[in-house]
Parts: structure tokens; sequence; C-alpha cells
């Protein structure tokens, strides 16, 4: 009996708590149930009132199925059941990621903007994504953002911002039964002939639009946006289609910090990868190692495509 009382004492505290333990996960389970459609409520009168900031004349929207053909950067699309427009959701890279809602109305012109996600510096990138701010007033009636002027002091931010809406005006183009050409960048000012012949000695190139063709590979150029401004960046790809090798132009980069990126050898680390986030960023130059990094994703979507104008 002793025996069977000191065993009973051991397991006694065990069973307490597993008994307690399936009381809390049933209680929460019951609220979580309880409360779950209070949420989804909540949330998508959010929304509703979010598209009908940017959307002012919009009404009865409609979620669009499918994003496909549309910018990698759009993520959703609400169609404005009366005809007014789009109201159309995209991820952004400012100086942290932001999340945009644009309204595109039936004439191909913003007419609002609205930040749902963002983490940008306080009273800097701030100055860009607030609600009402100068920068998003600006935005309103254009149909390019060609032209539009940046906050001084918060170039990544802006850029983002601009980058998003931009995005959202050719997805509306798309959407409207319209075509966008697609960006053409340049070479960057390091890719030279000696470089060239390093990689495909003895190959004769012919140019292209957003690139130079052989029989020995192909190179794409491609460009994102940097600390300081777009990084120029050249993908030198075999004949199978493999990364030879990455040029990037970062001489107008923050010099002893983002600027060494293209000299001290971080882009061999790119041969032979299938994509630029095989590749670490660096730390303290994580946006110019970003910049690097989008420009072989860019380039690696556009090869086919620059294989083709040859």
């Amino acid at each position: 009996m002793k025996k069977q009382n000191k065993t009973w004492a051991l397991l006694a505290p065990i069973v307490v708590l597993v008994l307690i333990g399936g009381v809390i996960t049933a209680a929460l389970a019951l609220t979580n149930e309880a409360t779950a459609p209070v949420i989804a409520e909540a949330q998508r009168k959010a929304a509703e009132k979010a598209m009908q900031t940017v959307l002012p004349q919009g009404a009865d929207f409609a979620l669009v199925e499918s994003t496909e053909g549309l910018p990698e950067a759009v993520t959703e699309v609400q169609a404005a059941g009366n005809g007014a427009g789009y109201v159309i959701t995209v991820s952004a890279k400012g100086y942290a990621n932001m999340t945009v809602m644009v309204g595109v109305g039936s004439d191909g012109k913003v007419t609002g903007t609205q930040v749902l996600v963002q983490e940008e510096t306080k009273g800097i990138g701030s100055k860009v994504v607030e609600d009402g701010s100068a920068f998003q007033q600006q935005l309103v009636g254009i149909d390019s953002v060609d032209g539009v002027e940046g906050i001084a002091g918060a170039t990544m931010s802006s850029n983002g911002m601009k980058n998003a809406v931009q995005a959202a005006l050719d997805a509306g183009t798309i959407l409207s039964g319209g075509t966008v050409e697609a960006k053409v960048y340049e070479a960057p000012a390091n890719l030279t002939d000696e470089v060239l012949a390093q990689y495909y000695p003895g190959a004769s190139f012919t140019d292209v639009p957003g690139g130079k063709v052989s029989d020995a590979g192909t190179v794409v150029y491609a460009g994102e946006a940097g600390m300081t401004g777009p990084v120029p960046v050249a993908v030198l790809f075999g004949a199978d289609g493999q990364i030879l090798a990455v040029v990037a132009d970062t001489s107008a980069e923050t010099p002893e910090y983002g600027q060494p990126l293209g000299e001290n050898g971080y882009t061999d680390a790119f041969a032979g990868v299938s994509g630029g986030g095989e590749v670490d960023g660096v730390s303290g130059v994580t946006i110019t190692s970003d910049a690097i990094k989008g420009g072989v994703d860019y380039a690696i979507a556009n090869l086919e495509t620059v294989k083709g104008a040859g």
C-alpha cells in the first residue's frame, strides 16, 4: 500500500498538469472559434474602408482570382463592379518591406494610395508612407511615376513607393487589355570587353535590347535600387543557361560600405546559382547586396527574352 501511495504521489502532479492543459486547450479552441468570425469581419471592414479610400468612386468590389501576367510585385487585385477601376495591392521594398494599396481609375490614373504595412524610419521614411503625406498627395492623378519627386533624406522609401505605384499602374493597364513594355536596362560601366573575353574567349556578341547575345552565351542587364540609386548589373550566362559571372557597378554606392561589393569578390558567389536568394547578403550593406541579388533574379527571369531578341 505504501508503495502504491508513493507511486500515486509521483504521478498525481503529472495527471493534474495534463488535465489543466487539456482544459486550457479546450478553452482556447472555444475562444478562437468564437472570436475568429469577429476578427474576420473587422478585417473585411478595414479592407473595404481602405479600398474606398484609394478608389472613392468604386463600389461592389470583387477579387480578381489570378494575378498571373501582372507585375510580380502585385499580390491582390480588387475590381470595382461599377467599372470605376481597380484596387491593387503591391509588395515593395523601401528602407524595409512595405505593402501598398493603390487605386487605379478606369482612365489609368492613380486615384489614391495607402500604405498598409511598413517599417520605415520614423521622421525620415515615415514622411513618405504616412497617410496624407505630401509625397502621396502628388501621386494622385498621375499615369506614370516619371517626374515624381522623392523626399530628401528618404530616397529608399521614396523609390519603394514609386516602384509600388508603377507596378500598380502597369497592372491596371494590363487588366484593361493594354500592354506594358518591359523595362530595358543598360550595361554597367564596368562591363568591359576584357571582362567578356575572360568568360567568353573568342566570342563575338550582338547587342540587343537589355543585353548581348552570342553562340557562347548571353549577357542580361538589370538594375535594382541600392542605397543611393540604381545598381546596374550584368549577369553572364553560358550557352547552357548557367551563370558564369555577375558584374555590378556599385561606384555610386556609399564609399567603404556598399561601393566595395562590386570590387571585392562578392559577385563571385553568384556563379552557378539558380537564384539571387542562394547568396547571403552582407551585414552592414544589406541594401546594396540585396540590389545585386535582385538584379540577378531579374536577369534570370528575362534570360529567354533577351536570347530571343538575338
